[in-house]
């Protein structure tokens, strides 16, 4: 018999629920939509926006007076950005940025260093 489980939201006990223990080191992964918890890695897959959610963005964009930026760890993320409407990057983690590839650290120095010679 599956003990039940604590529905926190209404601080009442979910029926049917399913109970796992996960231990330090297991890969889980939360479905951000549901809350969903799977155990081991789910595959990732592109969001597909719905038709409301295309006109409320539209709806915003014709009433907006300020520009619109997004935060980006890796190259990909910028790009995936900006091909969603953002008009730049607010934040830029570089150090994310230079770790997905080692032939990008020595260039960076390179640029720095060329920078300060130029001074």
């Amino acid at each position: 018999m599956k003990a039940p489980e604590e529905d926190r939201r209404t601080g009442g006990e979910a029926a049917g629920a399913r109970i796992e223990r996960f231990v330090a080191g297991d890969v889980l992964t939360l479905d951000g939509a549901t809350g969903r918890v799977v155990r081991g890695e789910a595959p990732l897959v592109a969001p597909e926006p719905s038709e409301g959610y295309e006109t409320v963005l539209r709806w915003a964009d014709e009433t907006r007076d300020f520009g619109v930026r997004a935060n980006a760890d890796t190259p990909e993320d910028a790009w995936r950005a900006r091909e969603q409407g953002a008009e730049g990057i607010g934040l830029c983690r570089t150090e994310h940025m230079l770790s997905c590839s080692p032939f990008r650290v020595p260039g960076v120095r390179l640029a720095a260093a060329q920078a300060v010679l130029k001074e």
